[in-house]
C-alpha cells in the first residue's frame, strides 16, 4: 500500500507529456504523415504489456493470511466526517491539478505558438514535482524527496490525536500502515 496520494500516477502523466510529443513528431515524420499518430497508442500498449509481464514474473504475493473484511467493516471509515472532508480536499486539489495539466499543452501551442514537444516539456516540468514529492508517511523507499508540503494540511495536528492523524496518513495510525511493521 502506498500513500493516499497519487504520486506514481502523476509521475506517469509527467512521463507521457515528456515523451509523447517527441514520439508524435517522430511517428508523423514532422507532421508530413498525419496518420502516424495511430502508432503511439500501440507503442504505449506494448509498453503496458511488457510492464505487466515484468510485474507478474518478478513479484510475489506478500499479503498476510488474514480473514477478509466484511463489507460493513470496509465501509466503516465513511461514517467519519474527517474522511469526507479529506476526500473533498483531495478531489478539489487533484481535479484542479489534472485540469491544469490537460490545459498546459494546448495553451502553449495555441497562444504562444510553441512546438508541441516544447509544450510537452513545459507540462512535464509542471507534473513531475508532484510525482517526486510524496507524503512523509510513505515508506522511505518510495519517496525520493521527503514530502515537505505534506507537513502542512487543512488543519494542524494536535498532540492528542497522535502521530497518524496528519495529512498523508489517511486517518490511519502508524501501526495500521503495512510498511511500518
Amino acid at each position: 500500500m502506498t500513500s493516499c496520494g497519487s504520486s506514481p500516477e502523476n509521475a506517469g502523466a509527467a512521463f507521457t507529456t515528456l515523451v509523447a510529443p517527441g514520439l508524435l513528431i517522430w511517428f508523423t515524420e514532422g507532421g508530413r504523415t498525419l496518420e502516424g499518430w495511430r502508432l503511439l497508442p500501440r507503442v504505449y500498449a506494448a509498453g503496458l504489456v511488457v510492464t505487466a509481464i515484468a510485474f507478474y514474473v518478478m513479484t510475489h504475493d506478500r499479503r498476510a493470511s488474514v480473514g477478509r473484511l466484511t463489507l460493513a467493516a470496509q465501509l466503516a471509515p465513511l461514517t467519519s466526517i474527517v474522511v469526507w472532508r479529506l476526500g473533498f480536499y483531495y478531489a478539489l486539489v487533484f481535479g484542479a491539478f489534472v485540469a491544469l495539466a490537460q490545459w498546459i499543452i494546448p495553451y502553449g501551442v495555441n497562444v504562444y505558438q510553441m512546438p508541441i514537444a516544447t509544450a510537452g516539456m513545459l507540462a512535464a516540468v509542471f507534473s513531475l514535482p508532484s510525482g517526486v514529492t510524496r507524503s512523509r508517511e510513505a515508506p522511505p523507499a518510495s519517496r525520493p524527496v521527503p514530502g515537505g508540503a505534506a507537513r502542512f494540511g487543512a488543519r494542524p495536528r494536535s498532540p492528542a490525536r497522535g502521530r497518524g492523524s496528519g495529512p498523508g496518513s489517511c486517518g490511519r495510525s502508524r501501526r495500521e500502515h503495512r510498511w511500518s511493521g
